[in-house]
């Protein structure tokens, strides 16, 4: 009974429900830029870090056995290389990847989107630029950064 009216079992659930938390793996090779982001992350109401790592190995296998939602990375983790993404969703076919770039080019831009990433963001940005980033890609969206789609279009243009 809720306030004296009678409440079938099963909409009780229904009232008491809470969405499980996005769980949130952190790679970077860089330790204070991902204590940045740790920090960003965990201001977020909804997300939890599930682990931070400098090692693409470890960091692969942590994706493995935790199964995140969202697999936050660095360029330098992937060693500027897009097909390393296919190693994440190895481990994780649901991964929905986030890669920071540092050093943009056209080939690594539209690498890591035609390998499955769902948000590129420059490593140098704002931390709502990345909420933002984070808060897309977290509801299954795309979201490329402002800065990234100038590049990727102006080197399409180009080639």
């Amino acid at each position: 009974m809720i306030g004296g009216m009678p409440v079938a079992a099963e909409n009780n659930c229904d009232i008491l429900s809470i969405p499980a938390p996005r769980r949130v793996i952190i790679g970077s090779s860089h330790r204070i830029y991902a204590a940045g982001i740790e920090h960003i992350v965990q201001s977020l109401p909804g997300y939890e870090i599930v682990g931070t790592f400098s090692s693409f190995k470890q960091l692969i296998s942590k994706v493995a056995e935790s199964k995140p939602d969202l697999v936050l990375l660095g360029e330098a983790l992937i060693e500027s290389s897009p097909e390393n993404l296919g190693w994440v969703f190895s481990a994780h076919p649901d991964a929905r990847i986030i890669v920071g770039v540092e050093n943009p080019t056209i080939g690594l831009c539209l690498g890591v989107l035609q390998q499955g990433a769902l948000g590129v963001v420059p490593r140098h940005t704002t931390p709502e630029i990345l909420i933002e980033c984070i808060t897309a890609v977290g509801a299954g969206l795309h979201w490329i950064d402002h800065q990234v789609q100038e590049w990727v279009i102006l080197g399409v243009c180009r080639e």
